[in-house]
């Protein structure tokens, strides 16, 4: 495609995300803004850490366990991104971004290994005031209680005093360092409102009678229009008890949050 068609269809892109709503996210929607890093902490015990592009700190990436940090731009080649702590490098991930796209880092401790890297094309926002959700579990104790029954939590975000036990999950499955949707996919559109968020484990496919799903966490959350939520599983600070889990919420544009725990 010649230069002069792409740029006449970005503009008649912006305009559209603009008159829908989509702010500054237009140009993020139709691959042409630069690309885009944000840092998540989840390592129990751990001080300040920050984010380096190399050798340079990224503004605003400085914070200790359950931090998340706003989206920076970033370089559109490839580069090396370290984590420090008190100045000491921890763990290193090298990037090579897409224009357009936006990445996340979850740091689960130290060592390469220990970083989860998520890429979110972000093209499914155009013409739409949903917002957007995925599920990183970074819950090493995830266990199902039930015999036969998969290692993995289930998510749900229901209208409030909807039965979860016949319930269908809005994101299923999802195992300890796992993301979903999965890297390089789109987010999962969910329309604004008042939910409740529950965290649970499957019944196995032949479940024992009168088996009940297991859910440790249950909250009451606001989702904003065109919001931007990746939903983190997070061991309970000092557990060492199977599923003493919460959520923290990283927004695109806030602080990360946990709501409380409304089971007793």
């Amino acid at each position: 495609m010649n230069n002069s068609l792409k740029l006449l269809m970005a503009s008649a892109a912006v305009a559209l995300v603009a008159a829908c709503g989509g702010g500054d996210d237009a140009a993020d929607v139709i691959d042409t803004g630069s690309p885009e890093i944000r840092y998540v902490n989840v390592e129990e015990g751990t001080g300040t850490t920050e984010l380096y592009d190399n050798i340079s700190l990224i503004p605003n990436t400085s914070g200790g366990y359950q931090y998340g940090s706003p989206y920076a731009e970033i370089k559109d080649d490839s580069h090396d991104y370290v984590i420090k702590e008190g100045g000491v490098e921890t763990s290193r991930y090298t990037l090579d971004p897409d224009r357009g796209s936006k990445y996340t880092l979850v740091r689960l401790g130290n060592g390469d290994s220990n970083i989860i890297p998520i890429r979110d094309p972000y093209n499914n926002a155009a013409g739409t005031s949903q917002a957007r959700i995925r599920v990183v579990n970074a819950a090493a104790l995830t266990d199902n209680p039930l015999p036969g029954g998969a290692d993995v939590y289930d998510v749900y975000i229901l209208p409030p005093n909807t039965d979860v036990q016949t319930a269908t999950p809005f994101i299923p499955n999802v195992p300890f360092r796992g993301v979903e949707p999965a890297s390089s996919s789109e987010s999962k559109l969910i329309t604004a409102g008042t939910y409740e968020l529950t965290i649970g484990t499957p019944l196995p496919a032949s479940p024992p009678p009168g088996a009940q799903k297991f859910t440790p966490y249950s909250a009451d959350i606001t989702i904003p229009g065109d919001g931007d939520w990746l939903i983190v599983i997070v061991q309970d600070q000092g557990s060492l008890i199977p599923n003493m889990v919460h959520a923290l919420i990283v927004p695109d544009n806030g602080a990360a949050f946990t709501p409380a725990d409304k089971l007793p």
